[in-house]
């Protein structure tokens, strides 16, 4: 059974994500508004873009302070720094009497979410354990004495002998990582199972904003305008919507630890939902993982930046025939999707180098004796 402190933990750690969805829902109701319009002199389909695209711009930014800064700052300290420039961000934006200052405030808020969502999943899946990893993500330095004692706290419900396995297991990995050596931007590019697992983990987080969800949340009323209908019934589509995807999630988080990670998202290729975050916060090694999940996140925002920004002229442009785009875009994704990724369910992190064939020493939970030996080799 998953422990309270796991549970609680995760919990707060969703807040980072909940930053995101909450300013999707905000931007996307208030660029619609007829007093908007009047206050910003009716804005141009660049200047629109520009509004939305501004927090792309600024969430890229942050992931990039974390492939600098993130494992000097340790996970804890760049969730809290990134909270306190989301207050920055969201009182500028609050506050903003022209456009500069909203477009600002925007940037900085970006900034923000950018560092929270290239650091929680990955948090969050080190936190928990492998059966309920992909739901505690979704929702979002040891020292050896220190980790043991923290680990036996998130895992307060398992026996004392799988918690000293799974520590020795980390442990282990940690150890072989580090003797190695080498793990520079370099090496993350030419190392070949890092390679893949970098490529695997940026497609899933393209995949995401080309299936076109964003463009829905982000420019619904416009969308809907093309059909014609009224800014007022659009807005309440888009709350219908948004209550819905809390339902449709709370499902996803469920089956995602029974039926795997791969399954779910050829599943929601085939039918235009959102993927999941869960696959690249957990498949890069200790060494590497936050440089990783920095540069897979970059990606996503990248491609959430371009959409973001020339939607409103493509909407203007070719209508209704722009989604023949996406359609397209997740057929590919569904394809790439079944061909190309691995399973990752059931397995702790430190045993998914079995599936990109880089692993150093035996697991400690499966092969006890093996990783005694091997560790009992490397300290002679």
């Amino acid at each position: 059974m998953v422990s309270t402190k796991e549970i609680f933990s995760s919990v707060f750690l969703a807040v980072g994500g909940f930053l995101f969805g909450y300013d999707s829902g905000i931007i996307t109701s208030t660029i619609s508004l007829d007093t908007f319009k009047e206050y910003f002199t009716s804005p141009s389909d660049t200047v629109t873009g520009g509004i939305v695209s501004a927090f792309q711009g600024g969430a890229i930014a942050g992931t990039m302070v974390n492939m600098l800064f993130a494992d000097r700052l340790g996970r804890k300290r760049t969730i809290l720094v990134g909270s306190v420039i989301s207050c920055v961000g969201c009182a500028l934006q609050a506050g903003a009497v022209t456009m500069v200052m909203l477009m600002v405030g925007r940037f900085i808020a970006g900034l923000a979410v950018g560092m929270l969502t290239s650091t929680i999943p990955m948090y969050a899946a080190e936190l928990s354990e492998p059966k309920w990893r992909a739901t505690l993500s979704g929702l979002l330095q040891w020292t050896h004495d220190e980790a043991r004692v923290i680990l036996g706290r998130l895992r307060a419900k398992a026996s004392p002998e799988t918690i000293d396995l799974e520590f020795r297991e980390i442990r282990d990995v940690i150890l072989a990582d580090r003797a190695a050596g080498n793990t520079s931007w370099k090496r993350i590019l030419t190392k070949p199972s890092w390679r893949k697992r970098l490529i695997l983990g940026c497609g899933v987080q393209a995949f995401g904003p080309l299936s076109g969800i964003n463009v829905i949340n982000y420019y619904g009323p416009r969308i809907y305008e093309i059909l014609g209908i009224d800014n007022r019934t659009s807005l309440m589509i888009i709350g219908i919507s948004g209550a819905l995807s809390i339902v449709y999630c709370t499902l996803g988080l469920y089956l995602v630890d029974k039926v795997g990670r791969v399954k779910p998202l050829i599943v929601s290729a085939a039918i235009l939902a959102a993927a999941l975050l869960v696959y690249p916060a957990e498949i890069f090694p200790i060494e590497v993982r936050a440089l990783g999940n920095a540069l897979t996140t970059f990606t996503n925002w990248s491609v959430n930046l371009i959409f973001a920004q020339f939607t409103p002229h493509a909407l203007s442009t070719v209508g209704f025939q722009y989604f023949y785009l996406f359609f397209g875009l997740n057929l590919i994704a569904m394809v790439c999707y079944y061909f190309f990724y691995p399973e990752t369910k059931g397995r702790t992190l430190e045993q998914i180098d079995e599936l990109f064939g880089d692993q150093l020493v035996p697991h400690a939970m499966v092969d006890p004796e093996g990783a005694a030996a091997a560790i009992e080799k490397e300290m002679m």
